[in-house]
């Protein structure tokens, strides 16, 4: 059984060490590995395969490519190492190795073992249902989010029981929100009762490499109202609001200059000044969508579609800004009520 690792960007290897693979073992897969003197480049499609004992040597200052599409296979228990020393020992933090993956469709990238990184990591109702704000003490039962908006009430978040995760579902009245977010005391996002959370009580800093994905199911119905998820100094909606932001949002009636009606648009707040550009990628009823946000280590932002790269800020996020996970649904020029199942979200920075 081969464990199959999904490369969405270039890795730049300094080595990597586990026995001895001579270059000359490696087979083409129809023409999709090219091999040159100290060069290897697998081509989008290409698969390169490491069996049972067989390990891959690259000599410092070598480069290995695989282009978007490509795959690394390993074998069970099979290991990949960087950096000098024993090759179990993993990433070599004295070194500047790195060692990148985009996303994957309905999964995400694997941080354990990897230095100097903290992950918020939520399975939505596994500690219970997220309070709604002003009605239920903080931590009553999940302890990270609380859920507000117009007309938000208790009973507007659920177990999905056929899906998993939890549903937020409108009641119906134009304008009727529902909003998940950290609890915060300091007024930053929403409610004023403290969150007993970790993801509240932590800075995440739009300078330490943050990462945000989210998983989701849209409801049965056409698309009437909003729905926004991301990273966000506050939890509405409105695309002025915030200074500083990098968020997904869809709405039922959005159109004229941006022109994303019906589209997924990914939204870049910086110094007050709103970068919108459309995804391309169509909202679609009772549909799955992977979406995630991650500001590399330039601090440039980058937004990502079921694990494609859909858009990218040109400009970089402002150092020292604490930003927190946000998702919400409301809606929007109709009466008719929205819902949307929330199955996984992760955050995850650089101490």
């Amino acid at each position: 059984m081969k464990r199959t690792i999904a490369i969405c960007t270039v890795i730049s290897i300094a080595v990597i060490l586990a026995a001895t693979f001579a270059p000359a073992q490696v087979e083409e897969y129809a023409g999709a590995i090219v091999r040159a003197w100290n060069y290897l480049y697998v081509k989008s499609g290409g698969e390169l395969q490491i069996e049972t004992g067989g390990t891959f040597t690259a000599e410092s200052g070598s480069t290995v490519n695989f282009d978007a599409g490509s795959t690394l296979s390993l074998d069970d228990d099979a290991a990949l190492a960087f950096g000098v020393g024993d090759a179990t020992a993993g990433i070599n933090a004295s070194a500047s190795n790195e060692f990148a993956i985009g996303p994957i469709l309905c999964g995400f990238a694997d941080y354990r073992g990897l230095p100097s990184r903290i992950v918020w990591d939520w399975i939505p109702g596994s500690r219970g249902l997220p309070t709604t704000a002003g009605l239920v003490a903080a931590g009553t039962n999940d302890p990270d989010l609380v859920v507000e908006g117009t007309n938000a009430s208790a009973d507007d978040v659920i177990f999905a029981t056929e899906q998993g995760g939890i549903q937020l579902q409108t009641d119906g009245a134009d304008g009727d929100e529902v909003i998940l977010y950290p609890y915060k005391s300091d007024g930053a996002v929403g409610s004023s009762t403290p969150s007993v959370g970790m993801v509240a009580n932590t800075n995440w800093r739009s300078d330490k490499e943050l990462r945000f994905e989210t998983i989701l199911t849209t409801g049965k119905q056409n698309n009437v109202g909003i729905i926004w998820t991301g990273l966000k100094q506050t939890n509405t909606e409105v695309i002025a609001t915030d200074n500083e932001g990098v968020y997904f949002r869809t709405a039922n009636d959005e159109g004229g200059t941006y022109d994303t009606y019906g589209k997924w648009e990914c939204i870049f707040n910086r110094a007050g000044v709103d970068y919108r550009y459309n995804s391309g990628v169509s909202f679609a009823k009772d549909t799955v969508f992977h979406l995630a946000i991650d500001i590399d280590k330039d601090q440039l932002p980058h937004f990502y579609i079921n694990g494609a790269l859909v858009a990218s800020g040109t400009t970089t996020v402002i150092t020292g800004i604490n930003l927190w996970p946000t998702t919400g649904i409301a809606t929007d020029g109709a009466a008719a009520d929205m819902n949307i199942t929330v199955q996984r979200q992760r955050l995850s920075q650089k101490f």
